[in-house]
């Protein structure tokens, strides 16, 4: 018998929410590279995917990250766009967003910025 029910919302919760941020992902199709979002414009389909091209990008290099983070040898991306400026060797993006004082909301930073969503929030 289950006497803690918050403990069975909380995994239900969790659940629910791992299952919506996995809608999003970077698909390597026919020598492109797609960010498949469910909501997106600008869209092109692929058999039964609809995604955003990635432009520019180097497939042989190219790593998917967390939070719609991607990069190659030359860029950082988020959902599929590039994200100017942004350092290559020291970037970091995490899984959910990161607090640090003074208060700054962030998902990635490298050694010059942090990143809320792909744009700047503030130097460092």
């Amino acid at each position: 018998f289950i006497t803690n029910y918050s403990l069975i919302y909380d995994k239900i919760i969790l659940f629910i929410i791992i299952s919506v941020l996995s809608l999003s992902e970077y698909k390597i199709i026919e020598n492109e590279v797609l960010y498949i979002y469910p909501h997106t414009e600008n869209t092109v389909k692929d058999s039964s995917l609809t995604g955003v091209k990635v432009l520019g990008v180097d497939i042989k290099t190219f790593e998917s990250l967390d939070n719609g983070y991607a990069k190659d040898k030359k860029n950082i991306y988020y959902e599929g766009k590039k994200i100017r400026k942004a350092d290559i060797e020291t970037f970091s993006a995490y899984y959910g967003a990161r607090l640090e004082e003074p208060i700054i909301h962030y998902d990635a930073k490298d050694k010059k910025n942090y990143y809320y969503e792909g744009n700047i929030v503030n130097k460092k």
